[in-house]
């Protein structure tokens, strides 16, 4: 069973969002912004890309455990300094669709979050960079979990890359909680039509 690795150099950096120095500056700086969008003082991260985001943040978004999710950008150069938008990452600038979860430990585990992630794509499709199966890792904790998990799975189709996290984007506003704001208009689009129907007896 052959899994595909790429490496990216590790950092240290010390916060008091942090309980382990072993994180990467890039997952501790998303997380400290994930915290203070309302997040928690001992919550946890996990990053995958599974094809589409906006199907896999709706899915992950009904787990129990899970605090917030974020669409974003990552896996591309971690040397450019260029801007990373849709527009850039359909064009191949080398970065994935993913979704950054952020999950409370004491309900959830990174183990059933990797086997949902599993579960909830064909990770043995094989899809341009945009739309590859890939799990980005933070620490050394997550890589050993992930290993074990894949090699249990015993399924030498598996396509899913592991690397460890880059530089990270947020997605436009318009691609977070996209059914979310999809249902929600077509909602409003009902209530609007039914408000304004004209009475039979008027036309």
């Amino acid at each position: 069973l052959v899994f595909l690795f790429t490496v990216v150099p590790f950092f240290t950096f010390t916060t008091s969002l942090m309980d382990t120095s072993s994180e990467n500056q890039n997952s501790t700086l998303l997380h400290k912004r994930m915290a203070l969008d309302g997040g928690t003082r001992h919550s946890k991260v996990a990053i995958f890309a599974m094809g589409w985001f906006w199907k896999p943040q709706r899915k992950f978004d009904t787990i129990k455990g899970v605090l917030r999710t974020t669409v974003g950008y990552t896996g591309g150069n971690p040397s450019s300094k260029a801007a990373v938008t849709y527009k850039t990452v359909c064009a191949g600038d080398g970065n994935v669709e993913a979704i950054a979860i952020e999950y409370d430990p004491t309900l959830l585990t990174y183990t059933t979050l990797l086997e949902k992630f599993l579960s909830l794509h064909d990770p043995t499709a094989s899809k341009k960079r945009q739309y590859c199966s890939a799990v980005f890792t933070i620490n050394d904790e997550q890589i050993e979990i992930v290993d074990k998990v894949l090699n249990l799975q015993r399924n030498e189709n598996i396509q899913t890359r592991v690397e460890s996290l880059g530089k990270w984007t947020d997605a436009e506003n318009r691609h977070q909680k996209y059914y979310e704001k999809k249902a929600a208009k077509k909602t409003a689009m009902k209530s609007f039509s039914k408000n304004t129907r004209v009475p039979f007896s008027s036309r």
